[in-house]
């Protein structure tokens, strides 16, 4: 609603809610058990590795007992066509799929993941609880803080890898915990919450410098590039379309030049038998030419889903510096396993994702510093994944503990356009004779 005079400040309707009990059993569960099968080597990782595919259906039972006679927000239409037309895509796939039962089993967990996002999504909006799920979110993240901070004082690192890895099986798997967290901290230390010196500034500088120890740099691009989708975000779309349209310009005439400085950088063309040190890439770009080729040869339709690990099994013996068996990228993974005809579709609901969270910020702009947060985290958090993902492979892989996250976020950001904002605004109150004039009071436009 428009005010009569500009705002002064702002709120966004039901963002302090608490949340239903089922729908943060259901989530903080699955979070949790994602979490702990990555503890390195361990039963506990073994048998959690099998409980996190329980957790799933769980999920949806007890999301769905939660939606249960509430109204649930609108299907973003072109949201949902263009997750269709991927999963559409994985499944003409298995057409060419070396083992097609095990791509099957892969197409239908990641389909289930995405409808766990979405349903969840959906009851996070449907009970007005965004800002109690972002706090289950920092709490999961303060676990892991305090957890890995005094395994790190102690000196015990399981994990294999340069970096400090603390209970898990990889530094990236640690790091990748605590950048969304992170994030979130931040967040609450921009809105000055309630005990913020104690349960958000302390926890974000110490997790900061936690996340620096793990040497994991695709989640420092995550954790960066969200801080800065944080002052794009507050800038407004109109900022941004221009920001965009400027950067755009610049890589359509200087294009030779700066993909020829990013290819030297990166060491993309480089020999691998020639090099006497690492590159900065720490061997990805062998998998990456891998996955290049692999494409060309199936350039449509692809290897089918979850087929990565077999590929580069078979591709191993070109290794010079790579280890395991994933591509680090999410886009050459899908690329190569669901072809153009799964690729351009995903690409399509990423963008559609990133226009819709940015553009929101048009109808938040009129929010205070305690609201205006909790509405980007989506969008914000989204945006530093989109990073990450470029050196990790896990948006549509469906047993990483990150993968659900992404998709609750990315149905949240659609889902919550569909909340009321009410703008409110600075209103003088008459002064009584012989009192000092107050401050002022807030009323509702």
């Amino acid at each position: 609603m428009q005010p009569d005079t500009a705002p002064r400040s702002a709120h966004v309707i039901g963002s302090g809610a608490k949340m239903p009990w089922p729908l943060m059993v259901g989530i903080g569960s699955m979070l949790v058990v994602f979490i702990l099968a990555t503890t390195y080597n361990s039963p506990l990782a073994r048998a959690a590795g099998a409980l996190k595919w329980a957790t799933l259906p769980l999920v949806i039972m007890t999301v769905s007992a939660t939606l249960y006679r509430r109204p649930m927000p609108a299907i973003p239409r072109f949201m949902a066509i263009v997750v269709l037309a991927a999963l559409a895509a994985g499944f003409v796939s298995l057409w060419g799929a070396a083992d097609r039962l095990d791509s099957a089993m892969s197409l239908v967990v990641v389909l289930i993941v995405i409808l766990c996002g979405y349903i969840s999504s959906a009851a996070i909006v449907a009970t007005d609880s965004r800002r109690a799920f972002f706090d289950l979110v920092a709490m999961v993240c303060r676990v892991v803080v305090v957890l890995g901070t005094l395994l790190y004082l102690a000196g015990i690192n399981f994990g294999r890898g340069a970096g400090f890895a603390g209970w898990v099986d990889n530094p990236n798997t640690l790091a990748s915990f605590l950048a969304p967290g992170l994030v979130v901290l931040v967040a609450g230390c921009i809105e000055r919450r309630p005990g913020w010196k104690i349960w958000y500034l302390p926890f974000a500088v110490l997790g900061t410098a936690l996340l620096w120890v793990t040497g994991a740099r695709a989640s420092l691009v995550w954790f960066v590039m969200s801080l800065g989708a944080f002052f794009f975000y507050r800038r407004g779309p109109g900022v941004n379309a221009m920001i965009a349209v400027v950067l755009a310009l610049i890589l359509l005439i200087w294009w030779e030049q700066i993909s020829a400085f990013v290819t030297d950088f990166l060491q993309l063309n480089a020999n691998p038998y020639r090099q006497t040190a690492p590159g900065p890439l720490s061997g990805r770009e062998e998998v990456w030419r891998i996955g290049w080729d692999l494409f060309k040869q199936r350039p449509f339709t692809g290897f089918g889903m979850g087929s990565s690990t077999e590929l580069l099994n078979l591709q191993s013996y070109k290794f010079v510096r790579h280890q395991g068996l994933h591509f680090h990228s999410s886009y050459i993974m899908v690329l190569v396993e669901t072809g153009l005809l799964g690729f351009i579709p995903f690409v399509l609901l990423l963008v559609n994702t990133l226009i819709r969270g940015f553009g929101d910020a048009r109808r938040t702009q009129m929010l205070p510093r305690e609201s205006w947060p909790t509405a980007a985290l989506p969008i914000v958090i989204l945006f530093g994944a989109l990073g990450h993902a470029t050196f990790e492979s896990w948006i549509m892989a469906a047993g990483n503990v990150n993968t659900p996250l992404f998709w609750i976020l990315a149905w949240l950001v659609h889902h919550q356009t569909q909340i009321p904002v009410r703008a409110v605004r600075i209103v003088e109150a008459p002064t009584p004779p012989g009192a000092a004039p107050p401050a002022g009071m807030l009323a509702a436009q």
